[in-house]
Parts: structure tokens; C-alpha cells; sequence
């Protein structure tokens, strides 16, 4: 089910192991903006998750998967169809086990965050900008001052 008021950057997943994943790989290439089809395997989506995020992702995940976290939620860069890094933001939540305890149905939703995470970015900059220049100008007061 995708939210048409955020139809580029929200898609709520639910997978259920016994049950096809063809609709979800079909919504996740539109969301990605891949061409190919998306494959369901961990080595697929790794490729295209950004390097630096990758520990990070595989510690939630054994930390959720271990019970040691309600949600699983995770924030990384993914690599998209023009070769560009985009933010995402991951939660999810295991429904269902089965009797040795893997998961069986899965909720979760997943948003393109990139335009936040890019006015987070300029916002540190004007920031360091603005403290650089209230420095000079404390400097030239307090040079001022000692004339």
C-alpha cells in the first residue's frame, strides 16, 4: 500500500515469507528509481547500500532479530538508478515467528529522506558559517576595546 500524498518517497511493506515478494520488488524499483528488477536477496540490496552504512544496518538488525530492540529502524544511503546517493529511513516490526522462531510476516514502511537530510546538511554549514563570522566580529570588538 503506498500513501499517494508522498507517493515518491513513502511505501508501507508487509512480507510474508510463504507469499510472493514480485509486488514489493516492483514498489522498492520504483522507490530506489532502479530499472532492474529488484532481486530479493540481502547481496542485491547490500550492493547498492552505501558502504559506510553497512555495519550499522547489520547491527540493528542482529540486534532486532536477537530481541534486544522493539523496531527495527535504520537510516542509510542507497544507490539509485542516475548512480546517486539518496536517505532512507527503515522501521519494521516481525509480526509473526515460527516454531524455530524466523520470522514469518513482517510490517514496516520505508521514506526517501534525502531532501531533510540535505537541509540538515545545509543548516550545519550556515551554522559554522555563522559561528566563524560572530568570532571575527568578537575579535574586532575585542580589539576595539584594547585601543
Amino acid at each position: 500500500m503506498q500513501h499517494t500524498n508522498l507517493e515518491k518517497t513513502y511505501l508501507h511493506l508487509q512480507f510474508q515469507r510463504k507469499h510472493t515478494h514480485e509486488y514489493h520488488q516492483l514498489q522498492l524499483a520504483k522507490l530506489f528509481r532502479l530499472t532492474d528488477q529488484v532481486k530479493n536477496t540481502l547481496d542485491y540490496v547490500y550492493a547498492h547500500i552505501h558502504p559506510d552504512d553497512q555495519a550499522n544496518i547489520d547491527v540493528k538488525r542482529r540486534y532486532y532479530l536477537q530481541g534486544k530492540t522493539e523496531m527495527y529502524e535504520v537510516v542509510f544511503r542507497f544507490r539509485d538508478a542516475d548512480q546517486e546517493w539518496k536517505w532512507y529511513k527503515g522501521k519494521g516490526k516481525i509480526l509473526d515467528r515460527d516454531d524455530d522462531n524466523g520470522p514469518i510476516n513482517m510490517v514496516g514502511k520505508l521514506a526517501d529522506i534525502t531532501e531533510r537530510k540535505l537541509a540538515e546538511e545545509q543548516i550545519r554549514k550556515d551554522e559554522k558559517q555563522i559561528r566563524a563570522s560572530e568570532k571575527r566580529w568578537r575579535s574586532l570588538i575585542e580589539q576595539e576595546r584594547t585601543l
